[in-house]
């Protein structure tokens, strides 16, 4: 019985997330009160999912969920097109149960965990929570006027939380890639400067930003683990450049 709820959760989860979202067009007074039954139901997930397997990142897991739980409020307040408001929320809510369903094959070592490793659903996690964090940032320093040396410090410690997550999915040594994670975080600030003096959208400056989060990072971790061939390199940059075309062509929307 308790396993058939484990297994349920992955889909109930999204399911009430996207109704949750539905409901702040009409209760929106009472977002707090409906993000906390969000993050508590999540709580609730991950204590059962700690009966199975006690070895698991446990806090890492409900940090990522929270985070994203919460992105989705914030972005329903800058959408305006009921159209895209709605695309967005079954977009949203689909990708809330990729990340459910893979955590419990994470906790359960299925053999499923191959094809929904928890590695690769953090990486494109922190894609989409970079391009977020880098497009809220510059909209405070250019239209709120907020100073540079408080948003480079918000994005250095943003940068340093998500790539300390990343590489502790990746099994390898926190302590052996501290240059790295520390080398990662300082270019993704340097790009984030740069684009402060380019006339670009914000939102194509913090696409740019999540773009080169990914191609960094996958190349970084290539070189930590000595398996830098031609064939995964040429994978990371088609499917970057692919993005990038897609954004590219539609730039004058943003």
């Amino acid at each position: 019985m308790l396993f058939a709820v484990i297994r349920l959760m992955p889909f109930v989860i999204p399911v009430y997330y996207f109704l949750s979202l539905k409901a702040l067009f009409f209760f929106n007074s009472a977002w707090p009160l409906i993000l906390a039954s969000i993050i508590v139901i999540n709580v609730v997930y991950l204590l059962l999912l700690r009966i199975k397997s006690r070895d698991k990142k446990v806090s890492a897991v409900l940090f990522y969920s929270v985070i994203y739980a919460a992105a989705g409020f914030v972005c329903l307040l800058v959408l305006e097109n009921p159209l895209f408001i709605n695309l967005f929320l079954i977009f949203w809510s689909l990708i809330y149960f990729i990340y459910w369903e893979a955590v419990f094959h994470y906790f359960y070592q299925t053999q499923k965990r191959s094809v929904l490793e928890m590695k690769n659903i953090i990486q494109y996690l922190n894609m989409i929570i970079f391009f977020l964090s880098s497009a809220l940032l510059i909209n405070l320093n250019i239209f709120w006027s907020l100073q540079w040396y408080f948003v480079l410090l918000i994005a250095f410690l943003v940068n340093l939380i998500l790539l300390v997550n990343f590489f502790l999915f990746t099994d390898l040594p926190l302590k052996k890639n501290e240059l790295i994670i520390l080398t990662l975080d300082l270019i993704l600030l340097q790009l984030l400067i740069a684009l402060f003096y380019l006339p670009i959208s914000f939102y194509v400056g913090a696409f740019l930003i999540a773009l080169c989060y990914y191609w960094l990072s996958s190349f970084f971790l290539l070189a930590a683990q000595h398996n830098l061939r031609a064939k995964r390199l040429i994978q990371y940059l088609v499917f970057g450049l692919i993005i990038g075309l897609f954004v590219g062509l539609t730039s004058f929307w943003l």
